[in-house]
């Protein structure tokens, strides 16, 4: 009864930022002067609400009320807001809204924070500081839960933005992009190891309110860490093949425009200089 009353249990109340975040999208979205296609409109609208539906049913559903009793539910909600919400929101986002304010001090920070190095450095180093076991029984205390996933979120955002900033022109190389998320799915790796492959148990607040949903706390512990790995492998590959296959576009078409000019015709070009008739059978 307990492990239904847990996955049964949601938290209508939790879905009300994610609306209020759809409707002012749609307020401003509709205020901003069109750019590109239609369809590019269009997915980008389908981004951000796919973004704000996702955070509404984590939230309000049964993964936001267990969140403090399984590890798995706690770990599925990080894994929503920075490989789900937060890439989806940013390409959803017009490229004329972050236009205005990329110049002067704020730009020149924000620059640096979105450096790709220290992007990668900064989001991977807080999601594994997060997870030590002080500070994620700590995190049990809504308060404190809701601080670490701000801090979390906001780094999720520098982490996405050197690849999917909504100014194309400024996102890196579509090579360099692969290189860039080959490397954040193996900085993720050791917090993986860590949490799937120990035998012993991590997070000692979390073991009686496992159990007494009916679930083994060694085993939730262990799907905590395989829902990271492999949903970062999920979100981390579908912005790869997008980042290949531009490569391959952007490839093919500089072959194109790298093709050999024909030969030029010596002697036509040097009677033209000289404004004289020229016949190809000769003089």
């Amino acid at each position: 009864m307990a492990a239904v009353a847990w996955w049964t249990a949601t938290d209508p109340w939790a879905v009300l930022p994610w609306v209020a975040g759809a409707a002012l999208y749609a307020r401003l979205h509709g205020r901003t002067e069109p750019h590109g296609s239609a369809g590019e409109a269009r997915g980008q609208k389908l981004a951000f609400y796919g973004a704000m539906a996702a955070g509404g049913l984590a939230f309000a559903g049964p993964l936001g009320p267990a969140a403090g009793r399984l590890l798995s539910a706690r770990m599925g909600l990080d894994v929503v807001l920075t490989l789900v919400v937060v890439p989806l929101g940013l390409a959803g986002i017009p490229a004329a809204w972050v236009a205005a304010w990329r110049r002067g001090p704020l730009g020149r920070a924000w620059r640096a924070m979105t450096h790709p190095i220290a992007a990668l450095l900064v989001f991977n180093v807080l999601f594994s500081l997060l997870w030590l076991p002080p500070v994620a029984a700590a995190a049990r205390d809504p308060g404190v839960a809701w601080a670490t996933r701000v801090l979390l979120t906001l780094a999720a955002v520098t982490m996405w933005w050197p690849v999917l900033n909504p100014a194309r022109g400024e996102r890196l190389h579509p090579g360099l992009r692969l290189v860039y998320l080959f490397i954040a799915g193996l900085l993720l790796t050791p917090l993986f190891a860590y949490m799937t492959f120990n035998a012993v148990l991590l997070y000692p607040p979390y073991v009686e309110p496992t159990r007494s949903v009916g679930v083994d706390p060694l085993n939730d512990q262990r799907l905590a860490g395989i829902l990271m790995k492999a949903w970062a492998l999920v979100a981390y590959g579908a912005v790869f093949v997008q980042a290949f296959r531009e490569w391959v576009r952007q490839d093919a078409l500089g072959g194109r425009r790298r093709r050999p000019r024909p030969p030029i015709d010596l002697a036509a070009a040097r009677a033209a200089r000289r404004g004289g008739p020229y016949s190809q059978s000769g003089p």
